[in-house]
């Protein structure tokens, strides 16, 4: 079988059925562009594919399909990534499919991978599958914007990874499409502030079994981080199929708005820094409009919204459907502003509308239309006596 020819000389493309590792002529022509002061390498359609094993990338180079989506292929055998972004100031990513070889036994491939400081990335229109570890994974990253891209069977890791310790900053994940992640599909473990997620589709999370039970991560957003989070807006994403949680977040300054969450294992919602029981503070947090479908009234872990040691937040306009507990307020971190929570629409015949504990600080709780058991907490428990209830009719 004979393939065309490739428009750059020293990149020639593959067959199927060609083994040939390209890896070295696309280093040479990224070391090339680097030494030049930067530029783009463009690579043919998706109807030829390039193998490579790892390429370390260079500031100010980027790479794009020619006129169509160009497809390129981790080398058979690879354990390790496919682009090597650490140190990498400027890069530009357009109209590629980044293809791993699904899972292997102590692989750590991901198709974009960084171990150090990274910056001013950016990603357009690119397909990200069937990789061993993460599809993307970026430690200390500053300046992130990726949108209308998709990532996949990520069997052995998360759709993208945007801290595993190092503070990030200036992110911006819009219109994207992120299923099948064993540990979830949008994360950041360490500090990360002015994060935007916005407009994508997030679903299976947890895909091969992780979840909070096997004590893997399983969210569909994760950006809870340490107490350094700042001004994270997580806003109009659908979360569907969730093994643990649909958003999983925590920040001074968090706004969680406009959000479809369907089928959550746990919360539909939860704002919380880790460890549960002793998590550090966050405020000015805003919940509202979000749409929340639990899948069994019955089970005891199935919660709508949760919240732990806030300080000050207004919980408004969300509707929670099928939920065990409706909304929770599992204490109030000192000092703090007086909590809200109004508005909010609760069906589906679960055990408890209202579950608070711990309250330092007054709660307004007014406006709400439940269908539950009971409004406030376990049958024939006491209003807390912090609370200011006004008209909450049972509908």
């Amino acid at each position: 079988m004979d393939c065309p020819a490739s428009p750059l000389p020293d990149l020639q493309p593959l067959c199927d059925l060609d083994l040939q590792d390209n890896a070295p002529a696309l280093q040479s022509r990224i070391d090339h562009l680097a030494e030049r002061g930067g530029g783009v390498l463009h690579l043919d359609p998706a109807r030829r594919a390039y193998r490579s094993g790892p390429l370390v990338w260079r500031s100010g180079v980027s790479l794009a399909g020619r006129d169509g989506l160009a497809l390129l292929r981790q080398a058979p055998g690879s354990r390790r990534p496919l682009i090597d972004l650490t140190g990498v100031t400027g890069a530009r990513f357009d109209r590629l499919a980044l293809e791993g070889q699904g899972p292997a036994p102590g692989s750590w491939a991901s198709a974009l991978w960084s171990d150090g400081a990274c910056g001013d990335l950016t990603l357009r229109d690119c397909r990200i599958t069937g990789w061993a570890r993460h599809g993307i994974s970026l430690d200390g990253v500053t300046g992130f914007d990726m949108a209308d891209c998709r990532i996949e069977a990520c069997h052995g890791g998360g759709g993208i990874v945007l801290s595993r310790g190092q503070p990030g900053r200036d992110i911006t994940i819009r219109h994207c499409r992120i299923r099948q992640t064993q540990f979830g599909n949008i994360h950041a473990w360490g500090p990360v502030a002015r994060v935007l997620v916005e407009g994508n589709h997030l679903e299976i999370s947890g895909w091969q079994g992780g979840s909070y039970a096997s004590g893997d991560v399983a969210d569909n957003i994760t950006l809870y981080g340490p107490a350094e989070n700042r001004d994270i807006v997580i806003r109009g994403n659908l979360c569907a199929g969730s093994a643990e949680n649909g958003i999983h977040a925590a920040a001074q300054g968090l706004v969680i708005e406009g959000n479809i969450l369907r089928q959550p294992a746990l919360y539909g919602i939860v704002v919380s820094h880790k460890p549960y029981d002793r998590p550090a503070p966050c405020g000015q947090v805003v919940v509202a409009g979000n749409v929340i479908f639990c899948p069994d009234p019955a089970d005891p872990h199935s919660r709508g919204i949760g919240l732990r040691n806030c300080t000050g937040f207004s919980v408004t306009g969300n509707q929670i459907d099928g939920a065990h507990t409706g909304i929770e307020v599992l204490g109030m971190a000192a000092p703090c502003g007086a909590g809200v929570i109004a508005d909010n629409v609760l069906t589906g015949g679960g055990a408890v509308a209202l579950q608070l504990r711990g309250l330092t600080a007054r709660l307004r709780v007014v406006n709400n239309l439940w269908q539950m058991q009971t409004l406030f907490g376990p049958e024939g428990s006491p209003i807390p006596d912090k609370v200011q209830a006004g008209q909450n009719p049972q509908v």
